[in-house]
């Protein structure tokens, strides 16, 4: 699915604008107070226990208190109400209005996300929390115009790592080595890059991909690698760190144009918060699930990454539409 140039979504606003009966959730209001209730329907593609998922329902019960119950919502968990591709077209359509998933998951539907799918972005936690804390209106604006997309909260996650059949030690161990990735492009590059052979899989089918020989392997952060089962058929935990992972609270942004300023200042402070919560959260969880899996008997191997740097660097040279961004992601930098 293609998002509309910035004319063809001007077009649409005001058609929405005309039609206010046409969309669900209450967001074609307008103006500055919340004057008509707004109810949410919420997707998220992972289980109620996840913490991205627990950081969610958080941010949902912030927004009620906040709005004094102008606004409400439901979540659907494991994907009910959509995910991937499907959940950003319900989304557009106005059958969902918050969509949780990784920041870059929306590269199917624009390539602007593209850039959070680069191995290796920041150089560190420190780096990413200055990049998001200094930049984060400029960097969602910038992502709104080029996609038709509204990033309204970023919740802090792990590191994706590899989780193997057997063990692997070095760059070379992972040449020709099946492993499953999400559909996305960004990720798809990354590991052919490393010269391994990634196939795109349907994350409620990884677990017996594995479990067959589909694939050796797959990756993501341990946390859901350990939430969904991956380490019981793959338990061997390769810490690549080859791109991080964050959440991102995505709406349509058209319907997030139709919503009171009130609403929005309201569900950006909520997600301000809920961001700052994570951190601090994720900052004990990894040593948390790591200390778990190694009493399950899984292995832990870490290699070391210079290699991988260097050749995922070709990645950053062919990322043309990426550079706005890059460009803050390099001031953070800077301001150390």
């Amino acid at each position: 699915m293609k998002r509309k140039a910035s004319l063809a979504i001007s077009v649409l606003l005001i058609l929405s604008l005309l039609c206010a009966g046409c969309s669900g959730g209450g967001g074609v209001q307008g103006g500055e107070e919340i004057t008509d209730p707004i109810n949410l329907t919420i997707s998220v593609g992972e289980s109620e226990d996840y913490y991205m998922s627990k950081f969610v329902a958080e941010w949902l019960e912030l927004i009620t208190e906040k709005s004094d119950g102008k606004i409400t919502g439901k979540i659907f968990y494991n994907g009910q109400a959509g995910g991937g591709t499907e959940a950003f077209e319900a989304l557009e359509m106005g059958n969902i209005q918050v969509y949780l998933d990784g920041d870059a998951m929306a590269g199917p539907i624009s390539n602007a996300f593209d850039v959070f799918g680069l191995p290796y972005l920041y150089d560190s936690k420190e780096h990413q929390y200055r990049f998001w804390d200094t930049y984060f209106t400029e960097v969602t604006d910038w992502l709104a115009e080029k996609s038709g997309i509204r990033v309204a909260g970023i919740i802090d996650g792990l590191n994706r790592e590899a989780t193997m059949k057997y063990p692997v030690e070095t760059l070379e161990g992972f040449r020709n080595v099946k492993i499953r990735v999400p559909a996305t492009d960004s990720y798809v590059k990354i590991w052919e890059t490393l010269g391994a052979a990634p196939i795109p899989i349907n994350f409620y089918e990884v677990y017996t991909s594995i479990q067959t020989g589909v694939v050796d392997g797959q990756e993501n952060d341990i946390a859901l690698s350990k939430e969904a089962g991956f380490t019981e058929v793959a338990p061997y935990v390769i810490m690549t760190d080859h791109t991080h992972y964050e959440g991102a609270l995505y709406f349509d942004e058209i319907y997030w144009q139709g919503l009171p300023r009130e609403a929005k200042d309201i569900i950006l402070e909520a997600g301000n918060q809920v961001m700052k919560e994570s951190r601090e959260y994720c900052g004990e969880l990894e040593e948390t699930i790591t200390a778990e899996l190694k009493a399950e008997g899984v292995t832990f191997i870490y290699p070391d990454l210079t290699s991988f740097k260097e050749k995922c660097q070709v990645l950053y040279d062919n990322c043309t539409q990426c550079q706005d961004v890059l460009d803050w992601v390099d001031a953070a930098r800077k301001e150390n």
